[in-house]
């Protein structure tokens, strides 16, 4: 055989051995593309067919993945084509918008990680976007902007959208002179979860009434390992508001510490030396004795902290018959608390949706935060349990969603998952 025939014959053998897909690049760059396209543009398809639940969650992910990586095939594999200059100069392939396929991916993304942080039901909810809003819009006031910072809030909490710009939007808010309370308090609260605590504890003292709902913020802050810094700020700026929420929130959790850090007054610091005693001091008498010596004489919450620390619901019970308005409220509080520390969730959720009955409903609502008294003593699997039952229990009594709610749940499935 000659050198040209051998030479011959070893580039038809080369040519016949190639893939098929090099033939199709090498002939056609742009037909290959167009084919790429249209099987991506047939998975699409499938993924809008799918209701965005968190049952079809995996599919979607699955779904989108692929389109991602198909339109990248596209610019790396065929960048003749006209396909590939369109995604590159405009981040478009005809109808498929890249840049908004990647970041409903993150979403996605976050919220299967966000459902590994003993969060799961919780991420379902805020994930689904659709049934998220249209709960929320149920409410008579409609998408107010309280509600819209605590849905916004929420995402941010669980990872689905970042940080800066959610902080940037709540403080472009401050200045306007149309925001009511709720909407200055849900802005002060963000502020001391993502941003600026001192910023947000002033405006939180200036939205707060003589109610109680700045003290399941103040618990918050009291699990997070931050009651040091709120005490020294409301001692420094003299805050009675912010104290007054300090103090109800430790005591409310027995922490006698904190309220050492917070009293001032001679009175106080024996009542602090009364709460160390709350325990061993068990029957009624004893009880009134010692609230007499700790400054307190007839304080119905103080009796019903100091039975509670007997395990004695019955007798909390009792002190809460006589009472109404924000005694009533603290009462069925301690209640609930002694309700959650024996594992009664269904007779704590009772106890606290009867507080909330002549109050705003955002003092209820965030006292779920007692539950993370046993996740912090280590039992976070039971914690997870029984944030996921009162979460059932919210929806089953509840007509609307309350965004403060999902927020607050959030914030305490987060705790959990970071101690």
């Amino acid at each position: 055989m000659s050198l040209r025939k051998f030479l011959s014959a070893a580039a038809l053998v080369t040519l016949v051995a190639l893939p098929a897909h090099a033939w199709s690049i090498s002939e056609d760059p742009v037909a290959a593309a167009n084919k790429l396209f249209v099987e991506t543009a047939g998975l699409w398809k499938q993924y809008e067919a799918l209701d965005d639940t968190p049952a079809t969650r995996a599919r979607r992910l699955e779904l989108l993945t692929t389109i991602d990586a198909n339109l990248s095939r596209v610019v790396t594999d065929y960048p003749e084509s006209q396909l590939a200059v369109d995604l590159v100069s405009t981040g478009k392939a005809r109808h498929l918008d890249q840049a908004a396929i990647q970041a409903r991916l993150k979403v996605l993304n976050a919220a299967k990680d966000c459902g590994s942080r003993n969060l799961e039901r919780i991420c379902d909810f805020a994930a689904d976007e659709k049934a998220f809003r249209a709960m929320a819009s149920s409410d008579p006031r409609g998408i107010t902007p309280d509600v819209e910072i605590y849905l916004k809030g929420t995402s941010v909490l669980l990872g689905l959208e970042p940080r800066e710009p959610f902080l940037a939007y709540i403080r472009s808010l401050k200045d306007r002179n149309d925001l009511d309370e709720r909407a200055r308090l849900a802005i002060g609260e963000m502020e001391t979860v993502f941003g600026d605590m001192e910023d947000g504890l002033r405006l939180m003292s200036s939205s707060l009434g003589p109610d109680m709902a700045g003290i399941p913020i103040m618990a918050q802050l009291i699990l997070e390992g931050r009651a040091g810094k709120v005490a020294d700020f409301a001692n420094k700026q003299n805050d009675e508001i912010i104290r007054n929420a300090l103090l109800g929130a430790a005591l409310l959790l027995g922490d006698t510490g904190i309220v050492e850090q917070a009293v001032e007054t001679p009175t106080e610091r024996e009542f602090v030396n009364a709460l160390g005693k709350f325990g061993e001091i068990c029957d009624r008498e004893g009880i009134k004795k010692l609230l007499t010596l700790g400054g307190r004489p007839g304080d119905p919450v103080a009796e019903a902290m100091a039975l509670s620390s007997c395990n004695d619901a019955e007798g909390v019970r009792m002190i809460a018959e006589g009472l109404d308005g924000i005694g009533l409220q603290m009462v069925q509080s301690v209640l609930g608390v002694l309700q959650v520390k024996t594992g009664d969730a269904a007779g704590a959720f009772e106890s606290f949706l009867a507080a909330s009955r002549d109050s705003s409903g955002r003092y209820m609502y965030a006292n779920h935060f007692l539950v993370l008294k046993q996740a912090l003593a280590g039992d976070k699997a039971g914690a997870a349990r029984v944030i996921t039952e009162l979460w059932n229990e919210e929806l089953k009594q509840q007509d609307r969603l309350v965004p403060a709610t999902l927020f607050a749940l959030a914030r305490y499935g987060n705790l959990i998952s970071t101690h």
